[in-house]
């Protein structure tokens, strides 16, 4: 069954690219062709963590897909692009500006490491401050709740992130010079290296994923939606997915995260491994929450006992974490 879901989604990206007019960028296409990319880590995962998958989850994975597909063509039918060439103007940032804003983010970096080191300790090394204080998130056994001014200045951070990554974007196409503009990336790395105390890889993804928009909407406009990109331009992307890939494994024990199992094997549990926990839900799995929300919205759960007293509760529940045959995959909620 798990080989004709892998056949079908192959089949429904092939019916979406041909629908599409050979434009990659569709949603259909793109949405398609990472189910597929799932399916195939799915597959790889069904031999060794020794699951069959049922048609209820099949059904429910590949409907939502099949109902894109014609919503895509049929919306294709009726828009029109107008062939209209907007010029991509260079965009300004003072010197002060961007010297300010890159101390402002390593003077909240280092705040953010002060208050990391004070609240699990100053361990060994910084992968190990890094895994217990994700431990602790995880576990509910955070004493040393992060300030909320430091909460805040840490999204400021996230929004710099982006806008300096659009604006070294904008101004590599406006002039074609990439090196002249690497500075403007250096806040966008700063807060890649803010994240990681978090112990979380998914903003480095975000980013990569948003500079792939960012290119393909302004390359597009500048040349007045008349190019379709090719097999040569997702080449490109590829490329850029398989580096993501790479540093995205790597990362996994600075961050606190399992390395057990080959390369392939880290990727596809985060690829593939969801569909093997939605199966298991569909199969009735052993694993369920009680608790309605318990984890899912602790931060609104303590946002109405703060306020409303303790009408929901608020406990994490070391049951609502998922595992198969064994294998952990994380806190999968199915309250």
């Amino acid at each position: 069954m798990m080989i004709i879901l892998a056949v079908g989604f192959l089949a429904a990206f092939t019916i979406s690219y041909f629908l599409a007019n050979g434009d990659f960028f569709r949603p259909s296409v793109i949405v398609s062709g990472v189910m597929f990319a799932a399916s195939v880590c799915a597959l790889y995962l069904e031999r060794i963590w020794k699951f069959e998958i049922i048609w209820k989850t099949v059904v429910f994975l590949f409907l939502p897909v099949l109902i894109l597909i014609f919503i895509d063509f049929i919306t294709s039918l009726n828009v029109k692009y107008k062939q209209i060439r907007y010029e991509i103007s260079e965009i300004r940032v003072c010197r002060i500006v961007l010297t300010v804003t890159i101390l402002f983010e390593i003077v909240i970096c280092i705040w953010h490491f002060i208050y990391l080191a004070d609240t699990v300790g100053r361990l060994g090394s910084l992968s190990q401050m890094i895994k217990s204080y994700r431990q602790s998130i995880v576990w509910g056994t955070l004493t040393n709740v992060m300030p909320s001014l430091l909460s805040r200045l840490i999204r400021l951070v996230s929004n710099f992130s982006f806008i300096y990554l659009y604006i070294f974007i904008n101004n590599s196409i406006a002039d074609g010079k990439i090196i002249s503009n690497i500075k403007y990336l250096i806040p966008t790395l700063i807060y890649c290296l803010d994240s990681l105390l978090f112990g979380a890889r998914g903003y480095i993804l975000y980013l990569i994923f948003s500079a792939s928009v960012y290119s393909y909407i302004l390359y597009q406009r500048s040349v007045g939606w008349k190019v379709k990109k090719g097999f040569k331009f997702v080449g490109k992307i590829i490329v850029m997915m398989i580096i993501a890939a790479i540093a995205f494994v790597m990362f996994a024990g600075f961050v606190g995260r399992s390395t057990t199992g080959s390369f392939f094997y880290q990727l596809s549990v985060y690829f593939g491994g969801g569909i093997a926990l939605l199966n298991d839900f569909f199969s009735g799995g052993e694993i369920r929450s009680d608790g309605v929300g318990s984890a899912t919205f602790i931060t609104l759960n303590k946002f109405l006992a703060r306020h409303f007293g303790n009408v929901i509760n608020t406990k994490y529940e070391q049951f609502e974490f998922r595992s198969h045959n064994g294998f952990s995959m994380g806190n999968i909620y199915t309250p």
